[in-house]
């Protein structure tokens, strides 16, 4: 496998994830003679925009600047208060870690990725198909090969892809095609939500596991089962030693860089941060009493900047993510103060 070297060239991925609305209940009421129904008001927002899964093309050298903004809109009825929390780390970028889950066990993907392709951030896997593996290679644990995949853009049919293997509690056997969604756990970090998986896929450390397969172990003298045993040692929890334990203990000090060297600036002065979230300061309408819907819509205008003092050579070659999760809560009945009791706004109690 070719290693790609970068000197001082860093790729910024922008994620946003979208919120999905939360509809109220119905309300019937009843008086002699009539019936009046009350129909609830619905909170559903809409995050896109020019940033939304975007990768920016060319160099991002230190002492550079990007700005990225991002439309809301307020997709329901009723009036609602937003807010935005963000999440932001450097991840290794020669490997893509996909999620495949197969109905009946789960596995995990890494690929060598084509660093130009731009995944969205939806709800739900983002393409099904087939799979089939051979092993063992010299190479990874696994060769895949995909059939009939639902989104040619980001995979391809027929092409044989490095493999992973992340459960080995159920096995996959060779030159069997099986049924799989495949999920990505960077633009979809709640890929598990809905499935039988939950409980114990939430918790892996993908940031760790990305650090590993990332690295050019290898060519270091290390072998395909030492590198597989250190990946069953963070999801399955298995004991390890000897070379597999020397790759846990490289990955457990390297796998978080600070990201403290990328300066993250809001601009303009509509929003307003306390405690970790940044708050819409005004109410934003709903359809019901505002029809136009630019009216209904909010800018989240933010600019990057890499400061080179505090980036050395750890940096290279990976990539900048930064996931910003939108908010909404109806304005009406005092609302914020109980769901978001540490609000900035100047509401009775």
């Amino acid at each position: 496998m070719k290693k790609r070297w970068i000197t001082w060239v860093l790729i910024v991925v922008v994620l946003i994830m979208t919120v999905g609305g939360t509809t109220l209940a119905w309300f019937t009421a009843t008086a002699p003679e009539q019936v009046n129904t009350f129909t609830a008001g619905t909170v559903e927002i809409e995050a896109g925009g020019e940033g939304t899964g975007q990768i920016i093309d060319g160099n991002w050298n230190p002492g550079d600047t990007d700005d990225f903004d991002w439309e809301i809109i307020n997709k329901g009825t009723k009036a609602v208060y937003i807010r935005a929390k963000l999440d932001m780390n450097w991840l290794p970028n020669q490997y893509r870690l996909l999620v495949l889950y197969t109905g009946e066990s789960v596995q995990l993907l890494a690929i060598e990725w084509d660093q130009n392709i731009t995944i969205p951030s939806i709800d739900g896997p983002i393409a099904t198909g087939d799979l089939k593996v051979r092993h063992p290679v010299s190479t990874a644990y696994m060769i895949g090969t995909f059939g009939s995949l639902s989104n040619v853009d980001i995979l391809k049919n027929g092409t044989e892809y490095n493999v992973w293997c992340i459960d080995h509690w159920t096995s996959i056997n060779r030159d069997t095609w099986y049924d799989v969604q495949i999920f990505d756990p960077i633009s979809n970090p709640d890929w598990y939500s809905g499935l039988d998986v939950q409980q114990y896929w939430k918790n892996i450390p993908m940031s760790k596991i990305a650090f590993i397969i990332n690295q050019n172990y290898l060519a270091e003298g290390y072998t395909v089962d030492d590198i597989q045993n250190a990946i069953w040692h963070f999801t399955n929890g298995d004991d390890v030693s000897g070379k597999a334990k020397e790759i846990v203990d490289k990955a457990n000090a390297g796998y978080d860089l600070p990201s403290d060297n990328v300066i993250f600036t809001l601009l303009g002065e509509n929003w307003i941060y306390k405690n970790g979230y940044y708050y819409y300061k005004d109410v934003v309408p709903g359809s019901y009493t505002q029809a136009d819907e630019t009216l209904r819509t909010i800018i989240f205008d933010a600019r990057l900047k890499l400061d080179g003092d505090k980036t050395d050579d750890k940096y290279q070659g990976r990539s900048f993510v930064i996931t910003v999760k939108f908010e909404a809560i109806q304005s009406s009945n005092k609302a914020v103060n109980d769901a978001w009791p540490d609000h900035p706004y100047n509401l009775p109690a």
